[in-house]
């Protein structure tokens, strides 16, 4: 039996962890709150030396070279815990729920990555 309950605590830590550090290069979009934007550097066009101005950009951009994937595994936790909410936490996204016998994802693969959408034979 697969002790959801123990995913869950891992997947909610997770969850806290990603939104902090997407907190620290991003905010969420004002026009879609389940979106996240990079956030520019706040004093990009006050900078009149353009090695400064360089700088502001370049780190904007590693914002958002950051931003990206982080909200993808935002995403990702997202929805493992909504899957765990609608008791369909576990089995392969690929998999069809209306088969008698759905294929699970494995064990191994969720103590790997507690958010893995699907099993090993259906990984990409």
């Amino acid at each position: 039996m697969l002790d959801t309950a123990k995913y869950k605590k891992l997947l909610e830590e997770e969850l806290a962890r990603l939104e902090n550090e997407l907190k620290s290069v991003g905010e969420v979009n004002p026009e879609n709150p389940r979106d996240w934007v990079p956030t520019p550097p706040d004093d990009l066009e006050l900078q009149a030396d353009p090695i400064d101005r360089a700088d502001a950009i370049e780190e904007y951009a590693e914002r958002v070279g950051i931003e990206a994937p982080l909200e993808q595994q935002l995403k990702s936790v997202q929805k493992a815990l909504a899957a765990i909410a609608n008791n369909t936490y576990g089995i392969c996204s690929v998999s069809d729920l209306a088969h008698p016998n759905p294929h699970p994802i494995e064990i191994e693969r969720l103590d790997a990555n507690p958010s893995a959408p699907t099993c090993v034979a259906h990984m990409e």
